[in-house]
């Protein structure tokens, strides 16, 4: 048996509307920006359409280097975790001109530690967050833009 989908078939026409009902009932994306020592800094946030009672995991993710947010946001973990907060940072320029994070305390005036800081207290009084439920994640340069931030001592960490 030979079956040809053309594009304006029913199924292709159902699967469309399918995954756009699916991917609208699962989060509500925003942009949202924070002033860092007189920098504006941005991301996009996704918030539970239908949050569960009580309160609500945070997850923090960074980009790569020469990445962006918009791109960024596509790697899905608003859709994997549904139930989450999920904030995706935008980098800002690093040396070479391409977005980009501070890796070591003390780079670039600890700009992207004061926007942790900034978002988690900005977050903390706009939504129940559970602060049990505090996560990081990130891609190459993200990924070691939180761990410069996880090697602080606590003291060290401004963020609680």
């Amino acid at each position: 048996m030979n079956m040809k989908w053309s594009v304006g078939s029913g199924f292709s026409r159902t699967f469309v509307l399918l995954a756009l009902l699916l991917y609208a009932g699962i989060a509500s994306a925003a942009d949202i920006t924070w002033t860092v020592d007189g920098v504006e800094r941005a991301a996009i946030i996704y918030i539970p359409k239908s949050p569960p009672p009580g309160k609500l995991p945070l997850v923090l993710s960074f980009h790569g280097h020469g990445d962006d947010a918009q791109n960024f946001q596509f790697v899905g973990l608003h859709q994997v975790w549904p139930d989450a907060i999920v904030v995706y940072f935008q980098g800002l320029p690093s040396r070479d001109g391409y977005p980009g994070w501070q890796v070591e305390p003390g780079d670039y005036g600890d700009r992207d530690l004061k926007l942790v800081d900034i978002a988690l207290a900005s977050l903390r009084k706009k939504y129940n967050i559970d602060d049990n439920r505090l996560y990081a994640t990130g891609f190459s340069n993200g990924a070691l833009a939180i761990s410069s931030r996880a090697s602080l001592p606590a003291a060290g960490r401004r963020s609680r």
